[in-house]
């Protein structure tokens, strides 16, 4: 937790951390809200559970990380994975939640992206450095690449993007082969979430800026 003022709760996506997500808006939000970023089982600093991953627990746990710090209301932020955690929280907790902001997330888990989620958990079992080198090629935006010059040069970044990978990458990727919130969009009444949650069907992220954040 750090700031002050209203609760602003930052949920980060698969194989990353709050670290890695949001240290630069974190330190922006600190002097105008509570920012308050929790990690997810075998991320940042907190130890892997080796236990099958539930989004009702994410749910949860998330929720839990604000009221413990004594908020009842509060805004939330989720990045992929985290905005489909942030959804969910904005429909079973509407009395709570001021505003909800997904950013690349999405609804539902079909066949095409459980069939590329598979494929995550396979290649960051073998080999994080391919793993890294296909979320990034899959993932990343036209505008991401004119920061390099050469091969070499992306391939010295995806190899920095693979060490800073989570230990619970495979279990989140797992997770977001399970993913349908359709039954709870009607729910969701927080402001930002009718506009702003991506309903495209691809859990891949979009990102225009040469940084090592995590892949989805």
């Amino acid at each position: 937790m750090e700031g002050n003022g209203p609760a602003v709760l930052l949920i980060h996506g698969t194989g990353g951390s709050y670290e890695g997500t949001w240290g630069n808006l974190r330190n922006t939000l600190a002097p105008d809200f509570t920012v308050i970023t929790p990690n997810y089982s075998g991320s940042g600093k907190t130890q892997d559970s080796r236990e099958r991953l539930e989004l009702d627990d994410l749910i949860e746990q998330n929720v839990q990380a604000v009221t413990q710090e004594g908020f009842t209301r509060f805004h939330v932020v989720g990045y992929s994975l985290g905005a489909v955690i942030a959804t969910a929280i904005a429909a079973k907790y509407p009395e709570r939640v001021q505003s909800v902001t997904p950013i690349a997330g999405w609804v539902e888990s079909d066949l095409a992206i459980a069939y590329q989620f598979d494929l995550w958990q396979k290649l960051f079992r073998q080999d994080r450095e391919l793993f890294a080198q296909f979320a990034i090629h899959t993932g990343f935006s036209s505008t991401f690449y004119s920061s390099f010059q050469t091969v070499e040069q992306l391939h010295e970044f995806t190899a920095n993007l693979a060490a800073t990978l989570a230990e619970g990458t495979g279990k989140q990727a797992e997770l977001d082969t399970r993913i349908n919130l359709r039954p709870l969009l009607g729910k969701v009444t927080a402001p930002g979430a009718s506009h702003r949650l991506d309903l495209r069907p691809h859990g891949a992220c979009r990102t225009n800026q040469r940084t090592g954040r995590s892949p989805a």
